[in-house]
């Protein structure tokens, strides 16, 4: 691969756009990207419903080499993280070289040229099917994109509405609304709906650990100073890092006195707030029974308020069946509901969709990764059978403590060196050894044991059966050292 390769990458969110720049900036070329939505921003364009926002300060969840000294608040809300997405689309030139609207039906290797062949087609003319060939793939999609909608609540016969496919026409004014589910959207929309709603009525399976943001908005002083002197918006940068990378240890060994203590000052701050609202009776109700770290802490100053109002109620446990709009719980209540409101995740182990990826071999990547069987990688980023293919935030890349931006743009670098090995020595292909995948995924397997994603006492979207797949096991500082090329363990086509 002496010659400059085409490179195609799937998806315009912060992964996508990511691998556009570095790719841009240590090659000189622009490669080819593709969305199925209408702009870029992933899933910051598509998740829009009320008071959406990133629960990692947004000096640390941005791209690094275009840090941005405008942030009105520590923690920034959809809208704005979009704007900034926007403006470093522009920037880099990004809507010029990105076919948005666009579905993408097939990847598939061809032997004969060493090459992807990418079918896909115009959401105007989804009949037409047009065909392009790629030197490198890059897989940027995201694995909280395909909403899950538990079977049992596609039977509701009132409005539904999937917090990932938000419909800003609903209407909530004076209208019972049942809100499923406690993760990240559940906890920033519910206080926006309990104003609306005449009486809200929030599900939950298990509670969920809640800590304040401790939000904080930018003065004008502070964002002058970030503008004229760079180094201090670095610093800030840096001095986030750290402090993330340092509560590390509350998720590896669970059983710690450290995670002890803070299970204990969660509980009592979150006690101390409901008191203050005068519902110190539902800290035993919404204070969990697992450690801390096991799922996604969510982080609200507003929630528990909310939960505490008057006109809402908390059902703690299952719901047993839903006929019509009338949702019945395992406590033998039945609640009429007018607006079901489903935050209920993402179908995180298929996140691929309807995508058909297929690798040398006739392999297809979804179904390799959908029999049950722990999804193997080699560095996070690549899979044997699937030649110059380069996975972002897939299996074992997600994180509990710190900022995914800094794992996407570590695997992209280390994929830059892959490909830049290639053109230094006229190599058309590599792939992981299965030896080297197995000891790679292997490894992961066993240094997950022990840490408080996987004996927390949870279930949650970061595990499959048995095992841990959605995380990295370890800090941020160790996947950066863990991500160097090794061409000793690849397989090379000349």
């Amino acid at each position: 691969m002496a010659r400059t390769p085409s490179i195609g990458i799937i998806g315009a969110g912060f992964s996508g756009m990511s691998a556009f720049m570095e790719i841009k900036k240590q090659l000189g070329i622009y490669p080819r990207m593709f969305d199925a939505n209408d702009d870029v921003g992933g899933t910051w364009l598509v998740n829009s419903y009320p008071s959406c926002a990133c629960d990692i300060p947004s000096g640390l969840y941005s791209f690094s080499g275009e840090p941005n000294p405008d942030w009105t608040y520590t923690y920034s809300h959809q809208p704005e993280i979009l704007e900034y997405m926007r403006s470093v689309a522009r920037k880099h030139k990004m809507y010029e070289h990105t076919s948005f609207g666009t579905s993408v039906h097939q990847v598939t290797w061809i032997e004969e040229r060493k090459q992807y062949k990418v079918d896909y087609s115009d959401r105007s003319d989804p009949n037409v099917i047009t065909t392009e060939y790629f030197d490198i793939m890059f897989a940027g999609l995201g694995p909280l994109r395909i909403p899950h909608v538990p079977e049992q609540f596609k039977s509701f016969t009132g409005t539904s509405v999937h917090t990932t496919e938000w419909d800003p026409s609903i209407d909530f004014n004076n209208k019972v609304v049942a809100v499923i589910g406690n993760g990240a959207s559940a906890v920033q929309a519910i206080p926006d709906l309990q104003k609306q709603a005449k009486h809200l009525v929030s599900y939950q399976r298990s509670a969920t650990w809640i800590a304040s943001r401790y939000q904080f908005k930018y003065p004008r002083i502070l964002k002058f100073l970030f503008t004229w002197f760079p180094i201090l918006l670095r610093f800030q940068r840096y001095l986030l890092y750290v402090i993330h990378e340092l509560t590390f240890p509350l998720f590896k060994f669970s059983s710690s006195f450290f995670a002890k203590f803070v299970r204990w000052l969660f509980a009592f701050e979150m006690r101390q707030r409901l008191k203050k609202c005068g519902r110190e009776d539902l800290a035993p109700v919404l204070t969990p029974k697992y450690a801390v770290g096991c799922k996604r802490i969510a982080r609200s100053e507003l929630f528990l308020e909310a939960l505490a109002q008057p006109n809402v109620s908390v059902k703690m446990g299952h719901i047993t069946k839903v006929e019509g709009q009338t949702i019945h719980h395992d406590d033998g209540s039945a609640i009429e509901a007018d607006i079901l409101v489903l935050s209920t995740g993402f179908e995180v182990s298929g996140f691929l969709g309807n995508l058909k990826i297929y690798g040398r071999n006739n392999v297809e990547l979804n179904s390799l990764w959908g029999a049950g069987d722990y999804p193997r990688t080699y560095k996070t980023t690549n899979v044997h059978n699937f030649p110059n293919f380069f996975l972002l935030l897939g299996p074992n890349s997600g994180l509990g403590h710190n900022s995914v931006i800094l794992m996407i743009e570590t695997q992209v670098r280390y994929a830059l060196s892959c490909i830049k090995y290639m053109m230094r020595n006229n190599v058309q292909a590599i792939e992981p050894k299965l030896a080297s995948q197995d000891q790679f995924a292997d490894n992961m397997v066993k240094r997950m044991k022990g840490t408080t994603w996987l004996n927390g006492g949870c279930t949650s979207y970061y595990k499959k059966d048995d095992f841990v797949f959605a995380l990295w096991p370890s800090s941020v500082t160790a996947f950066w050292l863990e991500m160097k090329f090794k061409k000793n363990d690849f397989i090379h086509y000349k």
